[in-house]
């Protein structure tokens, strides 16, 4: 009993002693990976870090000093906190829900570049492959914004914010201000706005700020039809459209087009 109380603590701070130092390479390593940059090219984002810095985890801590992760925090847009090791919320918390202005003003500063148009700024997720205005069950749905801010071996690397209202496409009034933002991302930025599905268990980490969405997006399967396909007029290719009135009131209402 003694024997196995003893095993017990040294396993404890085995752990925690991996969560307060190592955890911080550990994290370093992945937020580059998990946003599709090899390890080799992470020195052409951090000058600073060289070869022989990424060799281990244990070369790599002397280097992760409190300027360098405020660094990486910014070039991936993620909290400091948890590159720190500190708690496990990769982002920060987003909101839009009844604010479309605030939506708006993170998509202009969020996305500056004059080419969004290339790769689409505006991205949504969904579980099911299928929206549908007249089934009342559940219709998950997560809204993120895209930005490229660097090319490597021509491969964009791209940031990302994730909104954390958690979006049901049969709820009337939120439903319909996602239609309103994605109308005007449609027809003012001329982009479409693709609709990944995903799974329930991956919505549930976008809404806990626990996944980097470029896992999402990678050789994955959009829905046909994509977002902008419920706001759009045309009787071919346009869903739900007997909702277009009430999405252009809501657009005067909150006057989206100023």
């Amino acid at each position: 009993m003694v024997s196995a109380i003893s095993k017990f603590f040294k396993e404890l701070i085995k752990d925690k002693s991996k969560n307060s130092v190592n955890l911080i390479a550990e994290r370093f390593f992945r937020i580059f990976k998990d946003h599709g940059v090899a390890i080799s090219q992470i020195p052409r984002l951090l000058p600073q870090i060289q070869f022989s810095d990424l060799k281990s985890e244990d070369t790599l801590l002397p280097k992760l000093s409190g300027e360098v992760l405020e660094q990486v925090s910014q070039l991936f847009g993620v909290r400091r906190q948890w590159l720190e090791g500190i708690d496990d919320p990769i982002y920060e918390i987003h909101s839009c829900y009844k604010f479309p202005h605030d939506f708006f003003s993170d998509l202009a500063s969020f996305c500056h570049r004059k080419d969004n148009d290339v790769y689409r700024p505006v991205r949504a997720f969904t579980t099911r492959k299928r929206l549908d205005s007249t089934n009342r069950e559940k219709q998950p749905l997560a809204l993120i914004l895209v930005e490229q801010f660097a090319i490597l071996d021509d491969k964009p690397i791209f940031r990302y914010r994730i909104f954390n209202d958690e979006w049901d496409w049969s709820y009337v009034p939120a439903r319909i201000q996602v239609k309103a933002m994605v109308r005007l991302v449609s027809t003012v930025l001329h982009v479409s706005v693709p609709l990944y599905v995903i799974k329930p268990d991956e919505m549930e980490s976008l809404y806990n700020r626990t996944i980097i969405p470029h896992q999402l997006i990678g050789n994955r399967w959009t829905s046909d039809p994509s977002l902008e396909n419920y706001v759009i007029s045309n009787p071919y290719v346009g869903k739900e459209q007997d909702e277009l009135p009430v999405v252009m009131e809501y657009i005067e209402e909150y006057q989206l087009k100023n």
